[in-house]
This record gives structure tokens, C-alpha cells and sequence, in this order.
């Protein structure tokens, strides 16, 4: 096992497992901004949010921290409420789902292909 892996298992054996529901829950709902291919101003709706953590395979207290993961994607600012059900992604929440869409396809931050040793 990886360095890496060592010490992330070790991080996550000493944290809580609301904490670790948080962190999943906030990578999936990521990494579905990454899927629809989010753009500047779309706008999310809590329904099409729900939809997304329904259609995952979350327990009910994992979707019931929905609220909490939203607030503290606002206040990190990824997100910005633009109505009571409306979010959408800020300058730095489209940042980093650039950065997550570049790493899961392998291009650098200039477009180019990242060629990797192996």
C-alpha cells in the first residue's frame, strides 16, 4: 500500500463517521457537478440535487446531512444560493470542478494530455 494510502487510512480510522458521511457526500455531489459538465451560471435546484443523492445508494442519515453539505459548500465557496431551492457554482466551485474533470480525463491545466510514466 501506497504512503499515501497509509496515511489516509490512518487520518480516517480517528474520524467520526459523520464526518467521513460529510466528506462522501460532498465528493459524490462534486463529482456530479462534474458529470452534467457544470457551466457558469446553471443553476441547481435542491430537486434535481435530491434526485442525484437519491439515485446513489446513500443510508438515510448520510442523506439527511444533504443541508449541512450545502451550507458548507456555500460558506467554503464552491456554491451560492441564488434561491430558496437555486444554487450554482462560483468562479471557484467551477474551478474545481475543472480541476476534478481534468484529473479524471488526464489533461493538464493548459488542455494538453498528461502522458504518465509507467
Amino acid at each position: 500500500m501506497p504512503e499515501t494510502n497509509v496515511r489516509a487510512a490512518s487520518l480516517d480510522a480517528h474520524r467520526s463517521p459523520r464526518a467521513l458521511s460529510i466528506e462522501n457526500l460532498t465528493r459524490n455531489l462534486m463529482n456530479y457537478f462534474v458529470a452534467l459538465g457544470a457551466s457558469q451560471g446553471h443553476v441547481f435546484t435542491l430537486r434535481d440535487i435530491n434526485q442525484q443523492v437519491m439515485m446513489n445508494v446513500f443510508a438515510p442519515k448520510e442523506r439527511a446531512l444533504l443541508d449541512l453539505v450545502l451550507a458548507r459548500l456555500v460558506a467554503e465557496g464552491d456554491l451560492s444560493r441564488v434561491s430558496e431551492p437555486g444554487y450554482v457554482l462560483t468562479d471557484q466551485g467551477l474551478s474545481r470542478v475543472r480541476r476534478l474533470t481534468n484529473a479524471r480525463w488526464g489533461v493538464s491545466n493548459a488542455g494538453r494530455p498528461i502522458h504518465h510514466d509507467q
